[in-house]
């Protein structure tokens, strides 16, 4: 195994001393020759040195390491790729690196449990992912420790990067009502029977986003939802059919994006084209050359802000920071139309 070069190494292979070649490489350069940085970047290029995270961080209190901090159960920390891999590459670029901490709800419960996140000085801050109420305890530890922190995809006023839900069930609604639709359905097949007792703040705020565009638009709001037996896949199919098949049936569908499966029932079970027989959109991010038009969260600008958020925190070691709302992206498809001529008025 090859010993490690350290800057003793550099600093005899240069003719300089240990000092110089430490602050060079510390981003000191500037204090000296030109020919006496390259020299020393040179070899230390060539002898493979390594800089010690353990040394700077002795050096300077910091880890330079950002630590998320999920739960156990998928739908209350549900992580998007786009965000991780953004939020790794954003922090790379700062010289940072994010670490994973996740906890289980018997865990957090106890009051004499602490996740050896927050036990041991492994991170400088942490980005928190818990989508409902988080448990009074871990709020407690948090605030105990004085761990700077950012909550994500979690609506609060402060200290918070969360996607725009509302904005963007307002605009794939404007889109469908200016495109001339009036009888503009809104789908969600489990909205009142959610399983966890306290739904996110997506499902409510996609809702009430397409609400209001109608409700400015003098139109009534019409929401298609299974009552009973949500899970029971047949009686699904059977009530998007009489409800889409009748003189009565709307002219557009907006979909919350939760029911992955609305765009197959549509075009297979009830043979529906789009924009032929009904326009469709969705508020999520459609599949490749599926047509649809639809909304998707920027998890890129999500990590981004959350990244500069947790950064500051860092820095200037402030506590409170206004929340910030990150616009969703509009991505244009084919399936929505002027109203069918067969169509009702």
């Amino acid at each position: 195994m090859s010993k490690r070069v350290s800057t003793i190494s550099i600093a005899k292979e240069c003719g300089v001393s240990q000092p110089t070649v430490s602050r060079i490489l510390q981003d000191h350069a500037h204090l000296y020759k030109d020919s006496t940085v390259e020299k020393v970047r040179e070899a230390a290029d060539r002898l493979g040195y390594r800089p010690s995270h353990m040394a700077r961080s002795l050096r300077s209190g910091r880890t330079n390491c950002i630590a998320m901090l999920v739960d156990g159960k998928f739908e209350r920390s549900e992580i998007k790729p786009q965000f991780l891999v953004n939020l790794a590459k954003i922090a790379e670029q700062s010289d940072y690196h994010v670490i994973l901490s996740a906890f289980s709800d018997p865990e957090v419960e106890d009051d004499s449990f602490m996740p050896l996140i927050l036990k041991h000085l492994m991170a400088d801050g942490l980005i928190v992912n818990y989508h409902t109420t988080p448990p009074p305890h871990m709020i407690e530890l948090i605030d105990k420790y004085r761990i700077p922190s950012v909550w994500i995809n979690h609506r609060r006023e402060h200290n918070a990067v969360f996607p725009d839900e509302f904005a963007a069930g307002r605009q794939l609604t404007e889109r469908l009502i200016a495109a001339g639709h009036k009888r503009i359905a809104y789908v969600d097949r489990r909205y009142l029977n959610i399983s966890t007792a306290e739904p996110h703040y997506s499902r409510v705020d996609r809702f009430r986003g397409y609400s209001v565009a109608m409700q400015e638009a003098g139109l009534d709001t019409d929401m298609i939802v299974a009552v009973q037996a949500p899970e029971d896949f047949d009686l699904w199919i059977e009530l998007l059919r009489n409800r889409l098949l009748d003189e009565g049936r709307p002219t557009a569908l907006l979909s919350s994006g939760y029911d992955e499966d609305i765009p197959h029932i549509l075009r297979g079970a009830l043979g529906l084209r789009f924009p032929e027989d009904i326009s469709f959109a969705s508020i999520s991010w459609p599949e490749p050359g599926s047509g649809v038009l639809g909304i998707t969260n920027d998890w890129q600008g999500i990590a981004q802000e959350a990244f500069q958020m947790i950064l500051a925190k860092i820095t200037t070691k402030s506590k409170s920071h206004k929340a910030v709302c990150v616009p969703p992206i509009l991505r244009d498809g084919t399936s929505v139309g002027p109203v069918p001529v067969s169509s009702p008025a």
